[in-house]
């Protein structure tokens, strides 16, 4: 950073800053002073460089904000607030002059050597501005991360929200702690976090053999108007709720394996096959009047509707569903409800 005159009041800021980076040592300490000189008036730092249109850009800080967008120029662009100095560097094999296909994105301090490897020290929040044919890598060990309108993202954090909408090929987001939300997406789908919720909306396939699963060990998942052929969603303590219209020939598997319930909220007009489990003293509760399963040759009873805390049954006009469906709850209540329909 360059030689400036500072305030009194400034001056007072920036020593105390110094002080608790060097008391302490570590990232919280570091974005502090960041933030600082910031507020100081520290110009931001920028770079930008040619990028094929299906780059790989890969980015990992140990704290600050990221907020990764899509647009339309043959470039990627970063900046931050805080780093004294943030590189894009090439990570394939082509010339200076020719459009990256994979770029590697560093934030360093003032003092900082030139990494080889790891994640960034500098603190401070990271915007990074992307060709829309991208493919996104983020870890963070801290705070939020944002990726909009590109067309693959796999995002890793220890502890932070994570936030994805248009997305058209492919996510995979885990987070230790924190909510994941997913929205206006297609492609491939893998979200898992520890502790926190799960969101999920408008989102659907973009080529055959595309599926979504959703897991959370404490948190609950809501998922509305999912168009993928095969959905997935499991959660060791918490409630998992479905809205929307059903994929023809989908197969949804939900799970509550410790302590909630599942609620599926379809349509009147829906056709579907239902296996749904409880136990624990558990209930099902269906607006939806279920038919036996047809017999099939041999099976001189068919399959019942219900059968010690088990509910398998057939809804629409056809014996043969659009979709199945298998619910299970350890201690709740699985619920069918028709959409419209009061609680």
């Amino acid at each position: 950073m360059g030689l400036r005159v500072l305030t009194t009041t400034a001056l007072a800021r920036a020593v105390v800053c110094a002080v608790a980076c060097a008391v302490f040592a570590v990232a919280s300490a570091r974005e502090a002073c960041a933030s600082a000189a910031w507020q100081n008036g520290a110009a931001a730092a920028q770079q930008s460089v040619p990028a094929a249109a299906d780059a790989t850009v890969s980015l990992c800080v140990e704290s600050g904000d990221v907020a990764v967008r899509g647009w339309d120029r043959a470039e990627v662009r970063a900046s931050t607030s805080a780093a004294a100095r943030v590189e894009l560097r090439r990570a394939d094999a082509g010339s200076d002059q020719s459009p990256s296909s994979r770029i590697e994105v560093l934030t360093l301090g003032a003092d900082e050597p030139m990494l080889t490897g790891g994640c960034s020290h500098a603190g401070g929040a990271i915007t990074l501005d992307v060709p829309r044919g991208s493919f996104v890598q983020v870890k963070s060990y801290s705070r939020r991360i944002e990726v909009a309108n590109v067309a693959g993202a796999r995002v890793e954090t220890l502890s932070g929200d994570v936030t994805l909408r248009g997305i058209t090929k492919s996510v995979d987001a885990t987070s230790a702690n924190g909510v994941i939300s997913l929205r206006s997406s297609k492609g491939r789908a893998r979200l898992v976090t520890i502790s926190g919720m799960i969101e999920a909306s408008d989102v659907g396939a973009a080529e055959a053999g595309d599926d979504f699963s959703a897991k959370t060990t404490t948190g609950d998942i809501s998922l509305a108007r999912l168009s993928h052929a095969q959905v997935e969603a499991t959660t060791s303590n918490g409630n998992i709720e479905l809205s929307g219209t059903l994929a023809r020939g989908g197969l949804y598997t939900l799970r509550s394996q410790t302590a909630g319930g599942v609620t599926v909220t379809l349509p009147e007009d829906s056709s579907f096959l239902v296996r749904a489990r409880v136990a624990a003293g558990g209930e099902i509760v269906t607006d939806f009047p279920l038919r036996q399963m047809p017999r099939k040759p041999g099976d001189a009873h068919g399959e019942g509707i219900f059968s010690a805390g088990r509910l398998t049954g057939i809804y629409g006009k056809s014996d043969t569903p659009d979709a199945t469906l298998s619910l299970t709850t350890f201690n709740g209540m699985v619920r069918l409800r028709k959409a419209g329909a009061s609680r």
